[in-house]
């Protein structure tokens, strides 16, 4: 499903707590050069046939 080197972070909590999750993610892709994936599964989405959003060529996250 996902390549060897992807890691997922899960956003979850407050505004504060979801922007922390965020930036380590970006701290980890950076040092490892993993593909970080943010998994917005715990959000409820207005159409729930979207399982993904691209925000920008470098950032990718889930809504599984």
């Amino acid at each position: 499903m996902f390549k060897k080197n992807t890691k997922i972070v899960k956003l979850l909590g407050g505004m504060g707590n979801q922007m922390f999750n965020y930036a380590f993610g970006k701290a980890l892709e950076h040092e490892t050069g993993a593909k970080v994936l943010f998994d917005i599964s715990s959000f409820k989405v207005a159409n729930p046939s979207v399982t993904s959003i691209t925000l920008a060529p470098n950032i990718s996250i889930l809504a599984t």
